[in-house]
């Protein structure tokens, strides 16, 4: 699908290295924007999670930050044929190098988490997908520099790498506050989905089924969606 269609705005992901889905669409309904004015989003690729939060408030500004060129242009494409153009700023380069100018109150990354360097034939999908420099280490180092001590971070993963992520975490000083279990079908999860902050609180679970045992969405997922998707599920 080389223009995904959402209720407010549209996607084009001709030149994505990845597509929009159900991983993107869960992250960016579950996030919440309280106390939030500066937003990072980390890995935009098409842009979608920044648009989804613009769309959440009119209020809310989003920098979006793309290392792969072709993605960049794609995401900057998308938010300017937007109505939250004014909300969100498209930037291309490394985030790891780049040179922030500003603290944010939140982050949000759906980022490399294949955790070994075999990489991929493809060298654009082997930066988007496996950690071969942006590690979770690195990753949650640079977000503790350009935040502030109110900051949250959600950031989604697989459950095979929970341990090592939130070992990371831990490491440069965030703490899991929430955590959501995506679950495929009624018997796997196979994402997880962290809201970090700088505060060690007791970590509340919740448990989200996208499919029931026939494939189909689940009501619990077209209620949690049902503000992006422009065509009933």
């Amino acid at each position: 699908m080389a223009v995904f269609q959402f209720k407010f705005f549209s996607v084009s992901q001709k030149n994505a290295t990845h597509k929009v889905g159900t991983d993107a669409m869960v992250l960016g309904a579950v996030v919440t924007l309280e106390n939030a004015s500066q937003v990072m989003d980390i890995g935009t690729w098409t842009g979608v999670l920044s648009l989804m939060l613009a769309q959440k408030s009119p209020s809310v500004q989003v920098d979006a930050i793309e290392i792969d060129q072709p993605s960049f242009l794609e995401a900057e494409q998308n938010v300017r044929e937007s109505n939250y153009k004014t909300q969100i700023q498209v930037l291309q380069g490394d985030f790891l190098e780049f040179p922030f100018e500003k603290k944010y109150d939140l982050l949000v990354s759906n980022p490399p988490y294949f955790l070994t360097q075999n990489g991929n034939l493809d060298p654009r999908k082997s930066t988007a997908r496996h950690a071969l420099s942006l590690t979770p280490e690195r990753l949650f180092a640079k977000a503790a520099e350009i935040t502030c001590a109110w900051s949250r971070f959600y950031v989604i993963y697989p459950i095979e790498s929970q341990a090592e992520f939130e070992l990371a975490a831990l490491e440069q000083g965030w703490y899991p506050n929430k955590r959501y279990l995506l679950k495929g079908k009624m018997d796997k999860t196979k994402r997880v989905i962290t809201c970090f902050s700088k505060v060690k609180v007791p970590v509340q679970e919740v448990l989200i089924t996208i499919r029931d045992e026939q494939g189909k969405y689940t009501d619990e997922y077209k209620e949690l969606t049902k503000e992006y998707h422009s065509k009933t599920l």
